[in-house]
């Protein structure tokens, strides 16, 4: 962060910075995933999460407000240092707060160690299919948000600002709100509700219509909380946190994987029919993996019941 501050760095070596930057953000959200999964029991899981959600995306977007603000009254350069002071702070309350929890095992996992996990994770098809679910879908629908500047140059904001409100809405309606079988016959409407709305750029629809769109389809990232319920139901408890790493790991590289998808297919098409086509993409994988998924949901119904 501080590094950005640097004076006529190359964009190039600020894309570096910035990839280095996501390598160790990644680090920290699987920490923090994993270490959640050890505090809380599994039926106080989905509220935690969401509880974590509303306020790491609640905190992001007063952080994007914080910075336009400083933006009109510092240069670039400054509101770099300013970051790098917040984060500075930032650290010494986490390292003054977080304490090593003795449920971990003595000796650190080695590579040897993670790859067989990880092996064993995917050669498991309710897994698979779960993974599948948590990435896939969401990451498209990241892509049709990463088009809203060239969609609607001048209310790009308003449209992102939906999106998080939508989240946050989403997230307290399914993780605080529903009960677990409640959330469990969501699952599947709230992946649909996800993408659909998007269905509706095709149209090229007024932009209170859009808004309206963008906001329903922000709570359908909810879906993650049943899925990440069924997933962690699904894993034995010593590679728990290892688990809960590598699905937030992969959703955030098919978050990824979705701009970048968008920003290629926008290269031939306009913003609205890439938009279109993605939700439509995305809502075939939620149909055609459907089944799969409602086999993992018996087996997780069967072992709840023994």
């Amino acid at each position: 962060m501080a590094a950005q501050a640097v004076p006529g760095l190359p964009l190039a070596a600020r894309f570096a910075l910035l990839l280095l930057l996501g390598f160790f953000q990644s680090l920290g959200t699987g920490t923090r995933m994993g270490l959640l999964s050890e505090v809380v029991p599994i039926s106080a899981y989905v509220p935690a999460r969401s509880l974590m959600n509303i306020t790491s995306g609640g905190t992001a977007v007063l952080g994007y407000a914080l910075g336009a603000a400083l933006l009109r009254y510092l240069t670039p350069r400054e509101v770099f240092v300013a970051a790098t002071v917040l984060t500075g702070a930032a650290l010494v309350v986490v390292a003054t707060t977080v304490r090593e929890r003795s449920i971990r095992p003595p000796r650190r996992p080695g590579l040897r160690e993670t790859w067989v996990t990880n092996t064993a994770l995917f050669s498991r098809p309710g897994s698979r299919a779960l993974l599948l679910n948590l990435w896939v879908p969401g990451g498209l629908i990241v892509g049709c948000e990463a088009l809203f500047i060239s969609y609607a140059p001048d209310h790009a904001g308003v449209l992102l600002a939906a999106g998080s409100a939508g989240m946050l809405l989403g997230d307290l309606t399914v993780g605080l709100l529903l009960t677990a079988a409640r959330r469990d016959r969501c699952a599947f409407p709230l992946r649909l509700l996800l993408a659909a709305p998007y269905l509706l750029f095709a149209l090229h629809p007024p932009l209170p219509v859009a808004i309206v769109a963008v906001l329903l389809a922000g709570a359908g990232f909810a879906a993650t909380l049943p899925l990440q319920e069924h997933l962690l139901a699904l894993t034995p408890d010593p590679v728990r946190g290892q688990v809960q790493g590598v699905e937030s790991a992969g959703r955030m590289t098919w978050q990824g994987i979705g701009a970048a998808l968008a920003g290629a297919l926008a290269q031939y098409l306009t913003p609205a029919t890439t938009i279109t086509a993605l939700a439509a993409l995305s809502v075939a994988v939620t149909v055609l993996s459907r089944p799969f998924v409602t086999r993992t949901r018996a087996v997780h119904v069967e072992k709840a019941d023994t």
